[in-house]
């Protein structure tokens, strides 16, 4: 083989692996683009089955009973296969008619009538013992997350650094309040939130020379918690109140 076509060959192997690499970035730049969307997409397909499947089978039994006697059905509804059988359904019935059901729901327990009715409700579910615990712990759950930015969260000041569990580590803690104490020392009460819910947590008292206080806002801080320390802030910079210092 000439001096020239070794060099031919070696050109030729050069841009294959630069295409190769080229067709790889770009295969796992597109793909990490798309998995966001495709995981969104995900959860809104399954919150619309979830949403849509409680009056679905009334839909359906409407729909296939009474299409040869009315007419205007024949427009909106669409051919389904039930149980092996053919059926007929009309598109995002179900879904309407579960968000109906459920703000209609949101009305009736707003009123006195309907605020009794939870608490009677309420009393005989605790009598089951299995019941009562689902039921407790699924409504525990759900009242932490409607309290997540909502009137009932804790308000927080600012976020600083305390050295918990022990002295040779670190976590990230919310001030809500502070006060003097009969030495006039400041005092300053530190909320610290357990992942992945920042709902939850410890509350301390604290001297507030011994706290480490941040540029992180509350919302950069709630991010980091919330995702167990995957979404980390850029830049994470702490200074100790009673030298003004940098660490």
């Amino acid at each position: 083989m000439t001096e020239h076509s070794e060099h031919k060959t070696h050109e030729t192997s050069e841009q294959i692996r630069s295409g190769g690499a080229w067709l790889r970035n770009k295969f796992l730049t597109g793909l990490f683009v798309s998995l966001p969307l495709m995981a969104t997409a995900w959860v809104l397909k399954i919150l619309y089955s979830l949403i849509n499947s409680n009056f679905e089978p009334v839909v359906v039994a409407f729909s296939t009973a009474m299409r040869d006697q009315w007419t205007f059905l024949e427009w909106i509804t669409v051919r389904v296969v039930r149980n092996g059988e053919s059926a007929y359904t009309i598109p995002f019935a179900g879904f309407i008619m579960t968000v109906a059901f459920l703000v209609a729901l949101g009305a009736f327990v707003s009123h006195v009538v309907g605020k009794a009715c939870i608490q009677w409700f309420e009393k005989f579910i605790g009598r089951i013992p299995l019941a009562s615990n689902i039921y407790f712990a699924a409504k525990q759950v759900v009242e932490s997350v409607q309290k997540v930015g909502g009137s009932g969260a804790p308000q927080f000041n600012r976020v600083v650094l305390v050295k918990y569990p022990n002295l040779e580590m670190k976590t990230l803690a919310f001030v809500t309040g502070s006060f003097r104490d009969k030495n006039n020392i400041t005092i300053c009460s530190v909320f610290i939130p357990t992942a992945p819910n920042p709902i939850t947590g410890f509350v301390f008292l604290m001297p507030e020379s011994e706290l480490e206080s941040s540029d992180l806002s509350i919302e950069e801080a709630t991010k980091f918690i919330v995702s167990a320390g995957i979404v980390c802030p850029t830049n994470l910079r702490f200074y100790r109140p009673q030298t003004g210092g940098q660490t």
